[in-house]
């Protein structure tokens, strides 16, 4: 964790509390579920999009003139609205939105103009809302 700026790490950690609000939520009142599981997907889109929106930051600070970043950089939203349409999937899909936008910070060569702190970052938090997801997918 050193590198991370304090700002990003502690805006990113209580980034993760409504991943982890809904699961606790569903196992402590099921009868929430609905509303709990609705807003899970509406703030994972939004995270989601984001992670996007970082890549099409770096590629117009870049002075990027190809395809390949702005392509990826609007996928996550599609995806993120894919979950919408496919709402009792929803969670199922965003778990693996999120798994192939990490991957893709951590692998491809899109990564390569990412500072290494947000690499650390993106691990920490990815593998907390994914954890987050998981748990909703297990209590329901």
């Amino acid at each position: 964790m050193a590198g991370i700026p304090i700002p990003a790490l502690v805006l990113g950690l209580g980034g993760l509390l409504p991943f982890w609000a809904a699961p606790a939520l569903i196992w402590w009142e099921p009868m929430w579920w609905g509303a709990a599981h609705h807003q899970q997907l509406v703030y994972g889109a939004l995270i989601l999009s984001f992670l996007g929106g970082v890549h099409w930051g770096v590629a117009l600070m870049a002075g990027e003139r190809r395809w390949p970043r702005y392509a990826w950089s609007v996928l996550p939203a599609l995806i993120g609205w894919t979950c919408h349409a496919f709402q009792h999937h929803g969670t199922l899909i965003l778990l693996c939105g999120f798994g192939v936008a990490w991957s893709i910070d951590r692998l491809s060569p899109l990564a390569e103009d990412l500072p290494v702190w947000y690499q650390h970052l993106r691990a920490i938090l990815s593998v907390g809302a994914m954890g987050g997801l998981a748990a909703t997918i297990f209590v329901s």
